[in-house]
């Protein structure tokens, strides 16, 4: 199973547009959302969210079956997305 991760600055247009995104094009999968604080201005946060959110997980999640997702740099994902990922 794919699972997303959304690290977000609090954009919530940004996160909407995202679930949405994932919910037409990638079917049956886990979401998870992680807000950093919105005053955050070190670019190493997002990294940090993502380490960290993995040590949290009770279930191990191999790298091919986590997308992760950054705003202010929303991805928008398309029909392709999931074999551009495989490759």
């Amino acid at each position: 199973m794919i699972h997303f991760l959304l690290v977000t600055l609090g954009g919530r247009d940004l996160v909407e547009l995202a679930l949405k995104s994932i919910d037409l094009y990638a079917g049956d999968c886990e979401v998870d959302i992680v807000d950093l604080p919105k005053n955050t201005t070190d670019p190493w946060a997002h990294g940090r969210a993502i380490d960290f959110w993995r040590q949290r997980q009770k279930v191990g999640i191999r790298e091919s079956d986590l997308v992760a997702i950054m705003d202010p740099d929303c991805v928008l994902l398309e029909a392709t997305w999931r074999r551009e990922v495989d490759r």
